[in-house]
Order: structure tokens, then sequence, then C-alpha cells
């Protein structure tokens, strides 16, 4: 376990959550309320993360990240729609 969280420590929390999101959207069965309120719960969340994720990590490689993050999002949304 620690191998794990030493080698993504640097991630943020934003890739993970659209990572799990996405797989959300993705399972059988699921509502279109469901997948809509979760992307919009989703999406408020994000705000507050890259906020806070761009004040705690300045680093350039952590920039890409954060820009990383931010394009997989609009794309989730915009494939969604």
């Amino acid at each position: 376990m620690w191998g794990f969280q030493e080698r993504y420590r640097g991630l943020g929390w934003s890739l993970p959550v659209i990572s799990l999101t996405c797989i959300a959207i993705a399972l059988p069965n699921i509502r279109m309320d469901e997948v809509d309120n979760l992307l919009k719960c989703v999406a408020e969340g994000l705000l507050c993360t890259h906020i806070v994720e761009g004040s705690l990590n300045k680093a350039s490689e952590y920039v890409n990240i954060q820009r990383a993050s931010a394009t997989l999002w609009d794309d989730v949304e915009a494939n969604y729609k």
C-alpha cells in the first residue's frame, strides 16, 4: 500500500474523482437522472478541488496535472451531453 501512496501522492484529488465518475457513468442499469445528479455534484466538487490543488501544488509538474484533469473533465461533460 505504501508504494501506491508514494507513487501517486502528488497527483491530487481531481484525477481519481474523475476516473471514478467515468466508471459510474459507464455502469449498466443506472438511471439517467442519477447520472445527471452525479455529474452535477462532481462538477461542483471539482471547482473547490481545483482551487485547493492550485494553492497547494504550484510546481510546474503539478500544474500540468491540474490542466490535464480540467481538460479531461471538460471532455467527460461534453461527451455525456
